[in-house]
């Protein structure tokens, strides 16, 4: 099911970044990244509250779609605020930042897995957990 979890984020990012790079032609970059923040919140939200697979699907779902609409903004925005003298600088950024974050993020987790405890899930104590205790 960890599959069909990630998959959902897969499709929903493919979609968004299809569907949505024409809309911020139209309407601008800024309120296309503005509610793809509010809209990735709001997916955060959803992965707090989520007590069950669906729940997770859903998160992902929004996740996708609200990281595949920023996406493109972003990246065209960091292409047209390189300096003039940088040729090529806003490019080689916009295509490198993404996957050497995602790496470096799970080479430091692999790296403390036997050091560091775990976060706890959400940083969030709920009742369910509560009652696992003395």
């Amino acid at each position: 099911m960890v599959t069909v979890v990630f998959a959902v984020f897969v499709f929903t990012l493919l979609l968004a970044l299809l569907i949505v790079g024409k809309v911020s032609d139209y309407v601008g970059r800024r309120p296309v990244v503005i509610v793809a923040l509010l809209v990735e919140a709001m997916s955060m939200v959803v992965f707090i509250a989520a007590d069950g697979v669906g729940w997770l699907l859903a998160a992902r779902a929004v996740q996708g779609l609200a990281t595949g609409a920023a996406i493109g903004p972003l990246s065209a925005a960091l292409v047209d605020l390189r300096p003039a003298r940088r040729q090529g600088l806003g490019e080689l950024v916009a295509s490198t930042a993404p996957p050497i974050g995602n790496g470096s993020g799970r080479w430091e987790r692999g790296c403390s897995w036997n050091t560091v405890p775990p976060p706890p899930p959400c940083g969030v104590v709920r009742d369910s957990d509560r009652s696992l205790g003395p």
